[in-house]
Formats: structure tokens, C-alpha cells, sequence
């Protein structure tokens, strides 16, 4: 069957990094493009929230414009200001140094992505220009300005650009629809723009394959088998959210939408753009 060994080759090229040393150069490329942190997706409730944050490190910030975020005791208590200036609240009672770890994997995480705040030092942030025009921002622009950060975030090696790829991607697909699986087994794994038409091969042949269902139940076992083998237990059902959390945040991106169908994520183009 061609087909399916042409799908195939193409899956064992990332399949196979899986066992790589997490240690060395692109170690994660397996996981496929990595966008945002796993707490929350990008939505207008969370810029809303991270506009309130920036807003507070920007207003906090010392005259050299950097702000401490740190274990230290000048670091915690600025923590507690931030928190306290956004309204940041929480649904358990945590420790100040708790509430400091949520704030960096929860927020300045998002942040640093968006290039909209500059980890100077360990612990010692900066607002930048762009952060600065994002705290300006009316709640209406939210999403215009979310698009177009995240249409300068590429691949961490070759020349991706996420939303731009999509975009041709889904323009070329007769359904502007890209499935769940379809996102994980192909898309999701291509580095660079040259490989547009041939992800798009594999879609049309991923579509087109006979017993479609015992190949994904076939992929699956061995996928999961990999990723139990050489990574931690619960890594199998992380690759899996972080595909489906992935397609949410470029699903808000203007001209994007994200929705479940049969309980399976999907990616569609909403108009031309």
C-alpha cells in the first residue's frame, strides 16, 4: 500500500527523535511546534488577564525598568504586589512562593512567547515596547494584536511561521478543514515552508486511505508505545493535549476557528485572508 508507507515514513521521522536524549538540540521535535505553556488557552479572557499583568510589571517596575520576580524577599513581595494589582485570584490557599511559580508558568510564560516582556536575568523581567502597547490596548483589540504576535512565532529551527503555513495550508484543502489527527500525524511536525505541498500530499493520502480507522488505531498503539518507553508515564497523554490545546490557541487567531466534532478537535479557515 504506497500510501500508507508514504504516511509512514514520514510519522517515523519524528517518531523515531522520541528516544533522543532530552538533553541534546532538538531533543522536543517530536512533540511537534510548541506554541504556549499548558495553563490555559489563549482566549480573550486570558489576554484580558495578561494585559492586567503586564500592566501591573510595567507600573512596578523600577526606574531601570526591570522588576523582580524571584524567591528573594524583595522578589516575593513584588510577586504579591503584581498579584494584587491585576486581581489575580486563586481557588486554593497557596504560599506566596507558590503563588510566584503560577505566576511565571501561567503568565510570564505567555509573555516571553508573545516577546511582549524580556527575562533579562533569572528572576529579573523587563517590559518591552510591544508590551507596552499591549497594556494600552482596548479589550476590542485584543484579538487583532494576539494574531498578529503570533504571526511572527515560528519554529525554534527552520522557517515556519505558524499561522502563515495554516493559512496557504488550509487554503489548499477542499474543506479549509484540518482534523485532529491530521494536525498531530503531519502538520504539527513540518519545519519548514518548502514542505507545504508535500503535507498537503500526506493530508490528501492520510484522507484517502483505505481503513482509516485500524491505521490511526495502528499509529496510535506504536506511537504510545514510543513515548511510554522512553519518556515519563503521563508524557503520551501530554503530546496529545498539547495538540489539542495548540489548534485551540491558533484557533483564535482572526480568520481561524477551533471546535470539537465528534469529540476530536478541528482546525478550519473561516474566510480567505
Amino acid at each position: 500500500m504506497p500510501n500508507e508507507e508514504l504516511l509512514v515514513d514520514f510519522m517515523n521521522s519524528w517518531i523515531k527523535k522520541i528516544k533522543q536524549d532530552k538533553k541534546k538540540e532538538g531533543c522536543f521535535e517530536w512533540r511537534g511546534w510548541y506554541l504556549f505553556p499548558e495553563h490555559g488557552n489563549l482566549n480573550k479572557e486570558k489576554l484580558v488577564e495578561l494585559k492586567k499583568i503586564c500592566e501591573a510589571l510595567f507600573m512596578l517596575s523600577g526606574s531601570n525598568k526591570v522588576i523582580r520576580i524571584d524567591n528573594s524577599q524583595a522578589g516575593l513581595a513584588k510577586v504579591a504586589e503584581v498579584i494584587s494589582h491585576a486581581n489575580v485570584t486563586y481557588a486554593h490557599k497557596y504560599d506566596i512562593q507558590t503563588k510566584r511559580a503560577w505566576l511565571v508558568r501561567q503568565q510570564l510564560n505567555y509573555l516571553e512567547k508573545l516577546r511582549l516582556i524580556l527575562q533579562v536575568k533569572p528572576g529579573l523581567y523587563q517590559v518591552k515596547q510591544l508590551g507596552e502597547n499591549f497594556v494600552e490596548l482596548e479589550k476590542d483589540k485584543l484579538q487583532k494584536f494576539y494574531t498578529q504576535r503570533i504571526e511572527d512565532i515560528g519554529w525554534v529551527w527552520g522557517n515556519i511561521k505558524y499561522v502563515s503555513f495554516l493559512k496557504k495550508l488550509l487554503l489548499l484543502l477542499p474543506d479549509r478543514k484540518i482534523t485532529e489527527k491530521e494536525f498531530s500525524y503531519f502538520v504539527s511536525h513540518s519545519h519548514y515552508n518548502e514542505e507545504l505541498l508535500y503535507i498537503l500530499e500526506l493530508i490528501l493520502k492520510f484522507r484517502s486511505t483505505k481503513n482509516k480507522d485500524k491505521f490511526i488505531q495502528k499509529q496510535d498503539k506504536r506511537i504510545k508505545k514510543e513515548i511510554l518507553t522512553y519518556r515519563t508515564p503521563h508524557a503520551h497523554s501530554h503530546y496529545l493535549s498539547k495538540t489539542r490545546s495548540l489548534m485551540k490557541d491558533l484557533g483564535y487567531c482572526l480568520n481561524f476557528e477551533a471546535k470539537k466534532i465528534d469529540n476530536k478537535m478541528h482546525l478550519t479557515l473561516s474566510f480567505a485572508s
